[in-house]
């Protein structure tokens, strides 16, 4: 599956998706991002069910890392 697919599948954009890599070589030098294979220099193959399982979702219900407290009709909500 190619970048654009799996981005269409998953309801994702191709700029959040670049970002998210970028962020991930950032965090973890030397490390294989979930679900990419790199064929060639030119040729990059995605695997959907790994990236969904080992990359979006904990991105998605990660801990709030700087939580602030709001208050909304005596309600405690915690924003990121």
């Amino acid at each position: 599956m190619q970048l654009s697919e799996l981005c269409k599948v998953h309801g994702i954009g191709r700029t959040t998706m670049y970002s998210w890599i970028a962020e991930w070589e950032r965090e973890n030098p030397g490390a294989i991002f979930p679900g990419k294979y790199q064929i060639n220099s030119r040729l990059t193959l995605w695997d959907p069910q790994i990236f969904h399982d080992y990359f979006l979702i904990p991105k998605k219900f990660h801990p709030v890392k700087n939580p602030v407290i709001v208050w909304k009709n005596g309600a405690k909500i915690y924003e990121d």
